[in-house]
């Protein structure tokens, strides 16, 4: 039984010193963005219209579809016209297992042209809650699906101060790229 706990000990510590070893330095993000690519990820709740299909709930699962597409095609307009960083790429939340296995096919850019080589190194961008603070914003993310941390901009709330009132999609935008051509002045 030691032997078994020892090993278990050892799986662990490798395990944890493999997860602290794949976060990317601030350096290395700011090379992705700029080099390779930016995936912005779409939202697709399948799971919760399925749901709703299944409980005869038809009305509130297409409004919950209406809603989501007029959401993600907001997020494709502010993208499209506020993000000029680097290379950037979107894809449905239900493609996301398809690309991370190797096909660059699901990726579209912001003419609607789907990719036909796969991008050397990614971050994903996703409408979501914070890691720590639990309000909603744009979270940066590794391949791994790992939100990055500082001294990189990973977060970029949708509140305002003192949660008045809420940025719009193209102002958050504009307030993560300024924070990232500091932080690349700074480096």
């Amino acid at each position: 039984m030691k032997s078994f706990s020892r090993a278990l000990l050892i799986l662990n510590l490798a395990f944890a010193s493999t997860a602290a070893y794949g976060q990317i330095s601030a350096e290395e993000a700011i090379r992705t963005l700029k080099e390779d690519a930016l995936v912005v990820k779409l939202i697709i709740p399948e799971k919760r219209i399925e749901m709703l299909l299944k409980q005869n709930k038809k009305e509130e699962a297409l409004k919950l579809e209406e809603e989501t597409a007029a959401l993600n095609q907001e997020l494709i307009t502010a993208f499209s016209t506020a993000y000029t960083y680097g290379p950037m790429y979107f894809i449905y939340s239900t493609n996301m297992r398809v690309f991370v296995e190797g096909d660059p096919g699901v990726l579209f850019d912001k003419q609607g042209e789907f990719a036909t080589a796969y991008p050397k190194n990614w971050l994903f961008i996703e409408l979501s809650d914070s890691p720590e603070l639990n309000i909603d914003g744009f979270v940066v993310r590794d391949r791994n699906n790992d939100a990055l941390t500082k001294p990189f901009p990973y977060f970029t709330s949708q509140w305002g101060a003192f949660r008045l009132s809420k940025k719009s999609f193209y102002a958050m935008l504009e307030e993560w790229q300024r924070r990232l051509k500091k932080l690349e002045n700074h480096l």
